[in-house]
């Protein structure tokens, strides 16, 4: 799916998944589809909604605890978090990156797959200082639960 060529009707059909997917049934699904697979080609589009609405679909997904493991295992994890925090830090409108990253690291499971992954996390901490109340906040959110799993961790 080349979001650059017809990124109105990508953006849509993102959209539509990212509907689709607040349902556990269809999220199962749409992991079983290896959907990931395919919107980790989306995170590259030159379209800002486009990037926009792949942050509300994983967003969508991480938010069921039992899709969480699969989407952690799957081929492209490391690349969509990456694609989180660069959005984050670098969009003008960070809040649903920021979302995801939070649905992903309020399981247990998904603070320690993030803590254990090669990628920097300096434009959260960034954030915390933004004038933006919100923006601030969510950060420190998250911030916050990856400080409580590697506290746990390092307590075993």
């Amino acid at each position: 799916m080349n979001s650059n060529k017809r990124p109105e009707v990508v953006q849509s059909a993102t959209w539509a998944l990212s509907q689709i997917a607040e349902k556990l049934e269809a999220a199962e699904a749409m992991v079983e589809a290896k959907v990931l697979d395919n919107v980790s080609e989306l995170i590259e589009s030159s379209c800002s909604d486009v990037r926009f609405w792949v942050c509300v679909l994983i967003n969508a997904l991480v938010h069921h605890e039992s899709i969480l493991p699969a989407v952690l295992e799957s081929k492209t994890f490391v690349r969509l978090v990456a694609f989180l925090l660069w959005e984050a830090a670098s969009s003008t409108n960070p809040y649903l990156a920021l979302c995801a990253l939070r649905e992903i690291s309020e399981w247990p499971v998904g603070a320690a797959a993030l803590i254990d992954m090669p990628v920097k996390f300096g434009g959260l901490e960034e954030l915390c200082q933004s004038s933006v109340d919100w923006i601030q906040r969510a950060a420190s959110l998250v911030l916050d639960d990856l400080a409580r799993a590697r506290s746990k961790r390092h307590h075993r």
